[in-house]
């Protein structure tokens, strides 16, 4: 499968919905893409902040870290 090309505020987007689909992740409200030249990188971007108003901290922070490692190969930014 090959990846698709989104731009940050897109990419945002995807994550932001594809975490707050997983339980106790309804209260996040914010999350920040950060573009990486790391060459043994999976991808080109990363999820650096996540930010949320209710909900165990570590319950976001495993979904997004899923989130991440499921997205990575399937979307670049330009």
């Amino acid at each position: 499968m090959s990846e698709s090309t989104l731009t940050k505020k897109e990419l945002a987007a995807l994550v932001l919905a594809e975490i707050r689909n997983h339980g106790g992740c309804e209260g996040v409200h914010d999350v920040v893409i950060v573009e990486t030249k790391n060459p043994r990188s999976v991808s080109n971007w990363e999820i650096c902040i996540i930010a949320a108003d209710s909900g165990d901290p570590s319950t976001v922070q495993r979904a997004g870290a899923e989130v991440q490692q499921r997205l990575q190969p399937l979307y670049r930014l330009p």
